[in-house]
């Protein structure tokens, strides 16, 4: 029989505090976000029109003429009518329907993050953190039937598929049609879904020892694509085509948010360049508006995807950290020059960024991770932006100051 022996207390292993006021109050918070914006998604069901003005037209521009920038999802919805026109309620069903399936793809996003902590409290945290966070699945399930679910849709399958299960030559070709759909969608989601591709598909590189080189099969159809878009201006009688079916269809002319502009729609914007785009809505807004508004996302964003790193159990200073929350910040604050959508960019940013976060962390070695106070105050602060700029539009035209 072995001899007891005696521990001290610097010799026994100290456990995690689990952060039970942060999680409820965070866990609250995420209750609340979740029944509100159940509520505003039924509103806008109920008033039958889910689908704004602006955003409605782009589902009758597709493939039929050939290539046009953003003509994916219209041509997916064409052939689904059995290769016709489609119905404004078609329409509307498809469209509210990539939005709904955005929302659940940022609940499973924040379950399978949440598996990566051991303790219950801290993972409840880490769920109710993605879900209450106004970066994420409040504004999908209210800006209703844009083509950034697409993008949300593509950037959690490439996160969330096991990969490592599958042969190279599929993994490949998965991940490379997966970024190509996305980019077809929304060009500009090339800067975000590629990195996300190449972490997807790196771990199989390496396991097979496959040439790095073959990773330009993930890069290429996405580049490509989107140096069609970018180069290839949309034929007139296309948009024109396109807005005359939707019109015929049913959709309402859009409300013009720049005085003179009466063309303010999904599709009758693509005809402009960028500078003119840049020019015609910037002229909007003031710059005390720009810098206070990209503060105010960039600050949630930083709380966000810093949370979420430390509770996964990895410290903030590593270079890795640093190289992801750059780089989504980067992205984001491209993506603002190019378009006034401050909210959606840097939401896209987010959610690149805790995708990339599942790729590189592992539910096998999930090191446990001290809760104190600054991190409770994190969860209460993210809780608390997460209420009260749950309903804030993607865009703000005054003075952010002025705002109630």
């Amino acid at each position: 029989m072995a001899p007891a022996t005696l521990t001290t207390a610097e010799e026994r292993p100290t456990r995690p505090v689990p952060p039970v006021l942060g999680a409820l109050l965070v866990g609250l918070s995420a209750l609340e976000v979740l029944l509100v914006s159940a509520l505003s998604l039924t509103v806008e069901l109920l008033g039958g029109r889910p689908l704004t003005p602006y955003v409605a037209p782009q589902y009758w521009l597709d493939y039929d003429a050939g290539f046009v920038r953003r003509g994916l999802p219209g041509e997916v919805l064409r052939l689904l009518s059995g290769d016709r026109t489609p119905t404004y309620a078609a329409a509307k069903v498809f469209g509210v329907g990539l939005s709904l399936a955005a929302v659940l793809a940022m609940a499973l996003l924040a379950l399978l993050l949440a598996r990566r902590v051991p303790h219950r409290w801290t993972a409840l945290a880490l769920a109710a953190a993605v879900v209450v966070g106004p970066l994420g699945l409040p504004l999908f399930a209210r800006d209703l039937g844009r083509y950034d679910a697409v993008g949300v849709l593509v950037l959690v399958a490439l996160a969330a598929v096991p990969w490592l299960r599958l042969p190279p030559v599929l993994v490949l070709l998965g991940a490379a049609a997966l970024a190509a759909v996305a980019v077809a969608s929304e060009e500009f989601l090339v800067v975000l879904v590629v990195p996300v591709a190449l972490l997807a598909v790196w771990p199989t590189l390496r396991r097979h020892q496959v040439r790095r080189g073959w990773a330009a099969v993930v890069v290429l159809p996405s580049v490509v694509v989107a140096g069609l878009s970018a180069l290839l201006p949309a034929p007139p009688a296309v948009l024109r085509s396109a807005l005359a079916a939707a019109r015929a269809a049913g959709v309402p002319p859009s409300v013009p948010l720049v005085p003179g502009q009466t063309d303010h729609d999904a599709v009758s914007r693509l005809a402009y360049g960028f500078v003119e785009n840049v020019r015609t809505y910037y002229s909007i807004l003031t710059p005390a508006g720009v810098a206070g508004t990209t503060l105010i996302w960039a600050a949630v964003y930083l709380v966000l995807v810093g949370l979420v790193w430390h509770l996964v159990g990895r410290s903030i200073r590593e270079r890795v950290f640093v190289l992801l929350t750059c780089g989504g910040a980067l992205a984001a604050l491209a993506l603002s020059v190019a378009g006034i959508d401050f909210r959606r960019w840097w939401t896209l940013a987010a959610v690149a960024v805790l995708c990339a976060v599942l790729q590189l962390t592992s539910d096998r070695h999930r090191p446990s991770r001290r809760v104190g106070p600054v991190v409770v105050l994190a969860l209460a602060a993210l809780g608390a932006t997460g209420i009260m700029l749950q309903g804030m539009p993607a865009y703000w035209t005054v003075p952010w100051w002025r705002l109630r």
